[in-house]
């Protein structure tokens, strides 16, 4: 039988290091604010120095607690970045790091479920072959726009890979995900980018499922990418849920 290290929810941590830098930093004020005065309403008088001194060590010992939690968050998330600078949308050692705690508690009935959302943009490879790999990033970039776009407080908006893009998102039902697709889709055939000097309409094929209750990140994200060959398959320009 193996055991897993306890982990800090991301979310949580972030708030709990929040809290003991605002504590710490009122702390260190007010054992300033008395220093500099000379002492306000009796802290001055003769034996409270020594008083003052714990305060201080303590407003440093929970500013440093606070440091702590933050730099164990940002090593949570990776090498630290959680966003992706290509697309501005955030990075999968991320998403792997938060969505289990939106799982949990979705488990716990605190909310919907989570679905999601796999994007890829038709015939990628052919732009590449006629443009490069920087046409590519371009076109990734632009698509990574029109999805955080799109997205609301509480959705993940995430750059999957190298040629696909995710989004984590809770609905009730699979067709709050398909409508929000629908909307990415519209945006990105809506619109002409230029790559190379060649003007072009970008469509893309998206697979999308609804968490069953109790499955796993992997299971998940394996349904949705099934969910996403599918719609390739069918040809360009596909939605499948």
């Amino acid at each position: 039988m193996t055991t897993r290290p306890i982990q800090l929810d991301p979310d949580r941590g972030q708030r709990v290091a929040w809290w003991f830098a605002l504590a710490g930093t009122a702390l260190g004020g007010f054992v300033a604010g008395n220093w500099l005065n000379g002492g306000v309403g009796g802290w001055g008088a003769p034996g409270t120095s020594g008083l003052l001194g714990m305060l201080a060590g303590g407003a440093v010992l929970l500013l440093a607690i606070a440091a702590g939690l933050w730099l164990r968050r940002r090593a949570a998330a990776g090498d630290g970045t959680t966003l992706d600078p290509a697309t501005g949308l955030f990075t999968r050692d991320y998403a792997d790091t938060v969505i289990p705690g939106m799982m949990a508690r979705d488990d716990r009935g605190a909310h919907g479920h989570v679905a999601l959302i796999m994007l890829s943009i038709d015939f990628l490879d052919d732009i590449e072959q006629r443009h490069g790999p920087a046409a590519v990033a371009e076109v990734m970039a632009f698509a990574g726009r029109q999805v955080a776009g799109q997205t609301r407080a509480g959705d993940v908006p995430v750059r999957f890979d190298t040629r696909r893009l995710a989004v984590f998102l809770h609905c009730e039902e699979i067709e709050q995900a398909v409508a929000f697709g629908r909307r990415v889709s519209m945006l990105l055939a809506g619109q002409q980018l230029d790559c190379g000097g060649e003007v072009m309409k970008l469509t893309s094929c998206m697979g999308m499922v609804l968490r069953e209750d109790g499955e796993s990140l992997q299971a998940l994200e394996a349904r949705a990418e099934q969910k996403l060959l599918e719609a390739q398959r069918a040809g360009c320009n596909q939605i499948l849920a």
